[in-house]
């Protein structure tokens, strides 16, 4: 699995969708997206994947050469649901993990479940589908072997709970081509959402470099 840090194709973004969470503030949540993609677009190829309901209102504030895509989603967190890419024997293949909200805290989330295997049909990209509730948030690669993680969130039995620590590394390092797990105890203090996610406490920005 490439690190975050390697080069890539494209940046994926998702479209905001869920008015439970942004309420009344959900069109400045769509239009700070919108900038985002423009911004990023200036520099590299941006897809931005949109419910059809809100196609034409996303393609009237996304530059002409972000790519809009209509696909059925609940919500914007591409990053968690999205799939994880490795690279075998030079091929690009789309690792699609089971999504479950979180933990089941956001519901539904059946088309945030299914978004990474249609992403990748789209797209034409290989895939392979794993029986383990994962988001992308909570990992982070090294491109050299190493995975970093927390226990609170991979080990929560909301996610795994039929899964010892080490059958999730096991199947982490197996799945995602990685030698060894690096396991934090905890995220980000009063991280309920995503208990306690990596992405917001530590990143790698070179082999074995934190």
């Amino acid at each position: 699995m490439p690190a975050e840090f390697a080069r890539h194709e494209r940046t994926v973004i998702c479209w905001p969708a869920r008015t439970e969470i942004y309420g009344q503030r959900l069109a400045e949540a769509q239009t700070a997206h919108a900038a985002l993609a423009n911004t990023i677009s200036g520099y590299e190829p941006v897809t931005m994947i949109v419910n059809p309901r809100d196609e034409s209102a996303a393609r009237r504030v996304c530059a002409e050469n972000v790519d809009v895509v209509a696909l059925e989603i609940d919500d914007a967190w591409f990053r968690d649901s999205g799939p994880n890419y490795v690279i075998e024997n030079g091929e690009l293949i789309a690792t699609c993990w089971q999504f479950n909200g979180w933990g089941e805290k956001f519901v539904p989330f059946d088309k945030d479940a299914t978004i990474a295997l249609r992403w990748a049909a789209h797209a034409g990209h290989k895939t392979r589908k794993i029986d383990m509730v994962l988001e992308g948030g909570s990992l982070n690669v090294d491109g050299a072997g190493t995975l970093i993680t927390t226990e609170q969130c991979l080990l929560n039995p909301n996610r795994n709970p039929k899964l010892s620590r080490d059958q999730i590394a096991e199947k982490l390092c197996r799945e995602l081509g990685q030698r060894q797990v690096v396991w934090l105890p905890f995220g980000l203090a009063l991280d309920d959402d995503t208990d306690g996610h990596v992405d917001n406490v530590a990143s790698f920005i070179g082999p074995k470099t934190v």
